[in-house]
């Protein structure tokens, strides 16, 4: 490995992550913030020292895991629509952002419940297994009083993001990275 160059992001707010280099798992990891771009090489001084003793265990531990939260996903599911929002200006949870669920039906949105980010940003029991069906669904996320709060303009005075659900057993989580001038968003899990 010295000379390769490594790239790495990971992102993790007292929650579990899964590091990654070039694609490849190194190790699960459980803590603080931490954003590393790039290394010159892995040695003694590099946060990735010592990592590649790690790599065999992977799929076993994978296999294991998937199945288990899959199964116990389709089985239960409590809780099957989840969010989180992180604020990548300052690299912290957005706490305090107040989001909205609706649901398609009849040709019009209907709300369906409406929470606050808590202190790690994020939210739960947007919705009943019972009540989330196959539809649309649409979150809508106050940027604007969120970042009015911090004494902060921003361009985009709320984010509604649109989704369809046709599985309605799975659990879908649906993160929010947002900044003053700029948002993203993904189907995480």
């Amino acid at each position: 490995m010295p000379g390769h160059k490594e790239h790495l992001v990971l992102a993790g707010l007292g929650v579990k992550a899964f590091v990654e280099v070039n694609g490849k798992f190194l190790k699960e990891v459980e803590g603080p913030l931490l954003l590393f771009l790039r290394s010159e090489g892995v040695g003694a001084n590099s946060p990735l020292e010592g990592i590649d003793v790690e790599l065999g265990a992977r799929s076993e531990k994978n296999e294991t895991r998937e199945s288990t939260s899959t199964a116990s996903s389709m089985s239960e599911n409590s809780n099957p629509l989840t969010s989180h929002v992180l604020d990548t200006a300052i690299g912290r949870q957005a706490v305090g952002v107040t989001v909205t669920l609706s649901k398609y039906e009849n040709g019009q949105w209907q709300n369906v419940s409406k929470q606050v980010t808590n202190s790690d940003g994020r939210i739960g029991n947007l919705i009943s297994s019972e009540e989330f069906t196959p539809s649309k669904y649409r979150l809508r996320f106050e940027t604007r009083c969120y970042f009015e709060g911090r004494g902060e303009k921003t361009f985009y005075p709320y984010i509604e993001v649109v989704f369809e659900i046709e599985k309605p057993k799975e659990h879908y989580h649906v993160p929010v990275l947002i900044s003053p001038y700029g948002y993203s968003t993904y189907r995480g899990s």
